[in-house]
């Protein structure tokens, strides 16, 4: 039996998206198993889970996940899903409806690791997604662009002039 675990109050180690199709909860949160644990999800279609027992996701390798950040894609079942780890290392994943897709490793120096650094949210109109979050030593978050093909490269939003940004919320437009 797999449980998710959320043993610190300053991490959220899960997250939840509807498919925009199907209607179907993607629910993902990080292994009870400790460090090197891997992600586990289940599916709500409204009136039962798909498994009786939640499912291995995808795994970041030897990293324990602090804090998972979702989002929907408009007009189809993809989710984009951001994993932040213990060594303040950023992942990207892709469900596609069906299947985890690894998008790689998108940052290895993101802001502390026991903060709210990253979000992911889907443009309405174009459908592109994006990730956003907070890299250490900078004032200017970063961001990559997801069309539902091909990821693009690192960008910086406009500088804030605070230094270190530790909580990033993103909103879809």
């Amino acid at each position: 039996t797999k449980t998710l675990s959320m043993n610190a109050i300053n991490l959220k180690c899960f997250d939840i998206a509807y498919e925009n199709q199907s209607g179907d909860a993607l629910v993902v949160g990080r292994d009870s198993g400790g460090v090197n644990a891997s992600a586990v999800y289940n599916i709500w279609n409204g009136w039962s889970w798909a498994f009786a027992n939640s499912q291995n996701a995808f795994s970041v390798p030897g990293n324990q996940i602090n804090q998972l950040a979702m989002a929907s894609s408009p007009g189809s079942d993809e989710i984009l899903i951001a994993a932040h780890t213990t060594l303040d290392e950023l992942y990207l994943f892709q469900w596609n409806g069906s299947a985890f897709n690894s998008l790689g490793l998108i940052e290895s120096v993101t802001a502390v690791n026991n903060t709210a650094i990253v979000d992911v949210v889907y443009e309405s109109q174009s459908g592109d997604g994006m990730v956003i979050w907070a890299k250490k030593s900078t004032s200017s978050l970063k961001y990559r662009i997801w069309n539902g093909a091909t990821l693009g490269p690192e960008a910086s939003l406009p500088d804030f002039g605070s230094g270190t940004m530790y909580v990033v919320r993103a909103a879809s437009d």
